[in-house]
């Protein structure tokens, strides 16, 4: 499916990451075509770079970074709070509003077994998303029932999630999204029938929202973990549809990974949305048996239709194939 980029909206990001880059780093980039500029980076000891078209290049008329401008460019990311700068790095990065990511390397702090923080900061990534509005007349129809979202990093999976939100929203569904990362809300607080919980665990925040709004639809991004399968699980057993991103760039990816195989086993999703690295996208969907979906049959998500039945067994609980 054809991609529409929002250019404006990413010129609007990276004049706004300006404002918290080192003043060479800034005035190197300012000007630049920001459709072009994915991830600004900034190592300590390094000269700045930016990573443009899949390929990492030095900014010009730049100087070493020092560490010390690491910090100050983290502090200022955070509008000088250094407490929420250290209860995001739990995590390994930090979010600022319009879906900025930054994520940051340095030594970990471990207690208990358990990241509390990073100190020594010695290298910061800044990724600028890049917004497609995609026509919701052309995803509706498509998303009929749970949808899996899924694709290589950078592929856009985030952005193919907020357009979908927009569109189900537009229709009148109901939609709760838990923005664990802080990467869904700028796109869609604000829109009818959507409710945002931001900055909650993904399984907690499925738990919370079935509980108190009512939703028709969940929209999570990145599962990752046994734990927020569970929550899946309990928000379509209550009736709700859910929408996720994975990664996962094909149907092989899907079949090799365990989370993958254990997410569509539990048959809850009937459709997925591959992207490629171009962040256009085509729909395979997924067939099970009526009487069984207990267990997922490997070689189900394939686009040449139904498997014919000659070079394998049929595995319980599937009818063959992706169409």
């Amino acid at each position: 499916m054809a991609i529409d980029l929002d250019w404006k909206e990413a010129d609007r990001l990276l004049k706004q990451v300006l404002q918290i880059l080192p003043r060479e780093a800034a005035q190197a980039l300012d000007g630049m075509n920001a459709a072009q500029v994915e991830e600004i980076r900034l190592r300590c000891g390094q000269v700045p770079s930016i990573l443009r078209r899949g390929v990492e290049q030095p900014l010009p008329h730049c100087e070493r970074t020092p560490q010390q401008e690491l910090q100050r460019t983290l502090l200022a990311a955070s509008a000088q709070s250094q407490y929420a700068v250290q209860e995001q790095l739990r995590e390994g990065f930090l979010s600022v509003p319009g879906g900025v990511r930054i994520g940051v390397c340095g030594s970990a702090v471990v207690q208990d077994g358990r990241v509390t923080g990073i100190r020594e900061i010695s290298s910061i990534c800044i990724r600028i998303p890049h917004e497609i509005r995609h026509p919701p007349e052309q995803l509706l129809p498509l998303l009929s029932a749970s949808c899996l979202l899924a694709g290589r990093p950078g592929s856009g999976k985030t952005t193919l999630l907020r357009s979908c939100i927009r569109a189900l929203s537009a229709a009148g569904s109901r939609v709760g999204v838990v923005d664990e990362r802080l990467e869904l809300a700028g796109a869609v607080h604000g829109v009818p029938h959507t409710d945002v919980l931001s900055g909650c665990p993904k399984a907690a925040g499925m738990q919370m929202l079935l509980r108190g709004m009512n939703p028709e639809w969940l929209a999570v991004d990145e599962i990752t973990s046994p734990a927020d399968l569970a929550g899946i699980r309990q928000a379509f057993g209550c009736g709700v549809r859910i929408l996720a991103t994975i990664h996962a760039g094909s149907a092989a990816e899907l079949r090799e990974k365990p989370l993958c195989r254990a997410i569509l086993g539990a048959g809850m999703f009937e459709q997925v949305l591959f992207l490629d690295n171009n962040r256009a996208f085509h729909a395979e969907r997924i067939r099970y048996a009526e009487t069984d979906r207990t267990e997922f049959d490997p070689h189900s998500l394939e686009r040449d239709g139904p498997w014919p039945g000659q070079d394998r067994p049929a595995a319980a609980g599937a009818d063959a194939g992706v169409h």
